[in-house]
């Protein structure tokens, strides 16, 4: 069997997710004595202008949601033999989330925790889209209303004016190539000067761990990303607005909330009322059970071995 793998290999290979997929998928082509009697593609994500083989079996994995890029939302059921999807995208199948489990995360102590500046951390660049259903506008609201008691992490929260009109432009020039209504009141606080930017980092588990909370808002409710096992990894209590996570994380070890200012701002007044060292315990306790574990790369070693080499 011969395996290409398609998808994030320029500039979007520098997306975390992106780089785990790509090379998760030749480490296990690496380590199976795979026929050489097909021959698959196995797309990241969508590439319209991608040519179709029809002797190849192409298999088609969503890993970013419409916002982010908007030509998963144009592939044709044709294109595919199967579409997998984290996340809740129209006719595709589940795809259980992969996420290595974190070799660093430390056992905290509530003495410790207590140590901890108690404010909230969101980690996450400061992205435009004018597509409905995004969720960057709302992690900006956050930030500015709460500017007090949110640490902002990331790239793009301060760029210049030029920057920022240029950004705007793309992303309307975008829609429109797309035939995408605008959702206008996606721009909204972009113009923001967010004067609790703490700057870029390499590493998140030296920002979540500085404060005992986090605000993990998804780029959007279609897919989910790491952020919420990075937060709690690093032992802050995470705010977390985005699609169902309790299949894999317990509902004890975040508060969820609506995609709403309202509904995240009591979120945060609930978060900051929680026994810490209840959460605690859950942290650890499921941090050295199976079902931590279980969403390592071996996870999507198994669904390459069923849905992929059969």
């Amino acid at each position: 069997m011969s395996i290409t793998v398609s998808g994030l290999k320029s500039a979007e290979l520098s997306r975390k997710s992106g780089v785990t997929y790509v090379e998760a998928t030749e480490e296990w082509q690496r380590s199976r004595n795979l026929s050489e009697a097909t021959s698959i593609e196995l797309c990241i994500n969508h590439y319209p202008d991608s040519l179709v083989n029809e002797t190849t079996r192409r298999f088609l994995i969503v890993i970013e949601p419409t916002i982010t890029w908007p030509s998963n939302a144009l592939y044709l059921p044709e294109e595919y033999e199967r579409v997998f999807a984290a996340g809740p995208i129209s006719g595709a199948q589940s795809l259980e989330w992969f996420h290595e489990p974190s070799n660093e995360a430390p056992d905290i102590s509530l003495t410790e925790f207590n140590t901890k500046v108690d404010k909230f951390t969101i980690l996450a660049s400061n992205k435009l889209s004018f597509i409905r259903g995004e969720l960057y506008s709302l992690r900006r609201e956050v930030a500015r209303s709460h500017s007090n008691s949110v640490d902002l992490y990331g790239y793009d929260w301060n760029n210049s004016l030029f920057a920022k009109v240029r950004k705007v432009v793309g992303e309307v020039w975008i829609c429109l190539c797309l035939n995408q209504k605008l959702e206008l009141k996606s721009i909204r606080c972009f113009f923001f000067r967010f004067r609790n930017y703490k700057g870029s980092v390499q590493s998140k588990l030296g920002p979540y761990a500085r404060n005992k909370y986090a605000l993990v808002i998804e780029n959007s409710m279609e897919l989910r990303t790491e952020k919420l096992y990075d937060a709690v990894e690093a032992g802050a209590i995470p705010i977390y607005v985005g699609p169902d996570v309790e299949a894999d994380v317990p509902k004890q070890l975040f508060i969820s909330a609506k995609p709403n200012l309202a509904a995240v701002s009591e979120a945060m007044k609930d978060a900051q009322r929680m026994d810490a060292n209840e959460w605690l315990n859950e942290r650890k306790k499921w941090m050295q059970s199976p079902s931590y574990r279980r969403t390592s790369k071996e996870r999507f070693f198994r669904f390459l071995d069923q849905e992929v080499n059969g």
